[in-house]
């Protein structure tokens, strides 16, 4: 059944697929962690959002740049557009100053609404695209700086506040 977009269609999605999240109460925001599977691997954070008619899907892993890395990080990122085009992935400084690769996805249901089988397999798609993406920067040499939890702490600070 087509239905108009919310994040109740989120939370169907995560709860069918079996994973944690935690839901900010003021913007019904969704956040999702993937821990690494091994030393190599990394740790992803997932924020899934309904808003208005916009399903956004926006992964970010744990792993950080040094801002010197800033050049070669956007070159990777363009090449990355050049060869897959999408998701749609970016550069963004993060608060330490340190720099993080965002990989995100939007889809616009305004006027036509959305089945249930779309929000789950558009956000799966998108987390699975963000994990090759990990997998082809790591062969791009492009490994990152070892997690810190401070980071994860402000995510879910910011996620809780609605920010």
């Amino acid at each position: 059944m087509i239905e108009t977009l919310s994040p109740e269609m989120i939370a169907t999605y995560l709860d069918g697929a079996g994973y944690r999240y935690y839901q900010a109460s003021e913007t019904g925001s969704f956040l999702v962690l993937f821990a690494a599977r091994d030393l190599e691997d990394v740790g992803t954070q997932v924020h899934l959002e309904a808003d208005d008619d916009v399903l956004s899907v926006r992964v970010v892993t744990d792993r950080l740049f040094p801002p010197e890395q800033r050049a070669r990080l956007e070159a990777v990122c363009n090449e990355w557009h050049q060869e897959f085009r999408w998701p749609m992935v970016y550069v963004r400084p993060r608060s330490n100053g340190l720099l993080a690769v965002i990989c995100e996805g939007h889809l616009n249901t305004a006027g036509a609404g959305i089945h249930q089988a779309l929000v789950e397999r558009f956000c799966s798609v998108l987390v699975n695209c963000s994990h090759d993406l990990w997998d082809w920067l790591l062969r791009q040499d492009l490994e990152g700086l070892p997690p810190d939890a401070a980071d994860l702490d402000d995510d879910l600070g910011a996620l809780l506040e609605g920010n």
